[in-house]
């Protein structure tokens, strides 16, 4: 139950057979050429391994992030790193360009990475940031480890039956239209379907033809392409449909009645639309919907946050930079550096009161020290000095001193010298 925005943290993948869908239409050079593709298997993989899974690989996972896997760079997805076919709004190109010396420059601890492979990663994200395939090697949908082990109890359409396999000459002729479409893990009969090579060409028509394997369809990538509401329309015959691109199409609202009725559906990117407040409102139907992304529309802060509330489990998305979501992640921080502070200041006081009684004990250590220095000194004195310093030993006191004073005569004394003195 979330409202976020795509932050410092996160990675949203296409892949071919396991991620999010296919690619996104990219920007077309001056003179009208498209772009060649860039394949990640040569041009973009690569860089990540020399320059990326030393510190996010098998063995090691900083600040929790590992991308030595598909699987994994696919679900880094909600922490939001990467914005397909936006590199401005990716953290992952972002942290690529930053001024050399700036603590969060990546690769971490290395020179920045060459100019022809951060454009190339540029390029990259723009057209979709797709991660090309094998189907064997692609998770199952039911979150098995080993997809050729997967419970084909996965691929139970929304009646609960499994859809028949299409036939090899219904996929050549969609095929040669320029569909990109494979099973969701082998032996599946659920498709996942995109348009890398050329969404710009893509249009309304084009979902006429996939009709003919709309029970087949569960991952379908129209992100970037013509379709409009008239096309949207259609997909409501799509039952098993789960994930669903629509970002940067001209659907409005009108297409969110379609859509409500998609029962299966886990996740819709409407990024880039005209869709409103009304479409959340249809939206809210959904039983099993838990991503829905809306960054760079009309949708209110208010609304989606409302949505995010009543439906547990729910992400919207509404960006990184949605004054709502930043004053939200503001707030957050606030919170979090209001907290530390107090600690600290707790730490501080803790701190100062083991100073002062570290001094004291210092004081005392040094009063002691002195002593003991005095004392040993005077061992060093001759044991006359020592005697002389310490006065007379077992002196008499003076009344106990004999006198050489004649003691008083007695009377009887007195009387005998008197008769003495007579005669």
């Amino acid at each position: 139950m979330q409202t976020t925005g795509f932050g410092p943290l996160g990675f949203a993948l296409i892949t071919l057979a396991a991620a999010i869908g296919f690619a996104s239409e990219s920007a077309p050079p001056e003179d009208g050429a498209s772009p060649a593709a860039i394949d990640f298997a040569q041009s973009i993989e690569p860089v990540f391994a020399a320059a990326c899974y030393k510190c996010h690989g098998e063995k090691r996972g900083l600040g929790g992030l590992k991308m030595h896997t598909a699987g994994l760079l696919a679900g880094l997805e909600d922490e939001g790193l990467l914005v397909p076919g936006d590199p401005e709004s990716s953290e992952l190109y972002n942290r690529l360009v930053l001024p050399d010396g700036d603590k969060l420059r990546m690769p971490k601890g290395s020179g920045p990475l060459p100019k022809e492979q951060i454009a190339a990663i540029r390029l990259w994200i723009e057209q979709g940031a797709e991660v090309t395939l094998v189907a064997a090697a692609s998770p199952a949908p039911n979150g098995s480890a080993d997809p050729a082990k997967a419970d084909n109890s996965a691929d139970a359409g929304s009646d609960g039956r499994k859809p028949a396999a299409v036939s090899a000459e219904v996929l050549a002729r969609l095929e040669a239209t320029g569909a990109s479409i494979v099973p969701l893990y082998a032996g599946s009969t659920l498709l996942s379907v995109g348009f890398p090579s050329g969404p710009s060409a893509v249009d309304d028509a084009m979902v006429d033809q996939l009709t003919a394997v709309a029970e087949n369809v569960a991952w379908l990538d129209l992100g970037g392409t013509q379709v409009t509401d008239a096309g949207a329309r259609k997909l409501a015959g799509f039952s098993n449909l789960a994930r669903l691109h629509l970002e940067r199409t001209a659907v409005t609202d009108a297409s969110a009645r379609s859509l409500s009725g998609l029962v299966r559906l886990e996740y819709l990117n409407l990024y880039g639309t005209a869709v409103t407040d009304a479409t959340l409102a249809e939206l809210a139907s959904l039983p099993k919907l838990r991503r829905l992304y809306v960054w760079q529309t009309a949708i209110s802060y208010e609304a989606a946050k409302k949505l995010a509330s009543e439906k547990d489990g729910l992400e919207v998305n509404l960006g990184w930079d949605h004054p709502g979501v930043v004053r939200d992640r503001l707030s957050r921080e606030l919170a979090r550096v209001e907290k530390a502070k107090a600690e600290a200041k707790k730490s501080a006081a803790m701190a100062e009161r083991e100073l002062n009684a570290a001094k004291e004990r210092l004081k005392a250590s040094n009063t002691r020290v002195a002593e003991i220095k005095a004392e040993l000194k005077a061992l060093d004195q001759s044991p006359e000095a020592r005697r002389a310093k310490a006065g007379p030993v077992n002196a008499t006191p003076a009344q106990d001193k004999p006198t050489d004073q004649p003691k008083p005569a007695t009377d009887a004394e007195k009387k005998a010298k008197a008769k003495a003195d007579k005669a």
